[in-house]
């Protein structure tokens, strides 16, 4: 699942745009518009689950450079974040939805 800020940011564009190639072979991305994760009081995090069993949280500077990466396995932490997860897929748009509905904030 991904946030999108309103409008989107360059990166966030460049995502989306990719998003199509990855659908094809069969990735599932979903979006949120970053005012609606707000109100499901979703973290401000930005990371990686994998196979709901390792966390990959990115760290960024105050340039929102990419600074590391935290590899994270603790069990509980893992089910929190997919519960997280399951928790605001059901109010996310699929990407074909999201992206015909002008996601581009133009």
């Amino acid at each position: 699942m991904r946030i999108m800020d309103n409008p989107p940011t360059l990166g966030q564009r460049y995502l989306l745009d990719n998003a199509e190639r990855n659908g094809a072979v069969g990735e599932d991305i979903r979006y949120l518009w970053r005012a609606d994760a707000d109100r499901l009081s979703l973290p401000n995090e930005d990371a990686w689950l994998f196979d709901s069993r390792v966390i990959a949280l990115l760290r960024f500077d105050a340039d929102d450079d990419l600074i590391g990466v935290e590899l994270i396995n603790d069990p509980v932490q893992v089910a929190r974040a997919c519960q997280v997860r399951d928790a605001a897929w059901r109010f996310a748009t699929p990407h074909r939805e999201f992206s015909a509905a002008g996601a581009y904030g133009e």
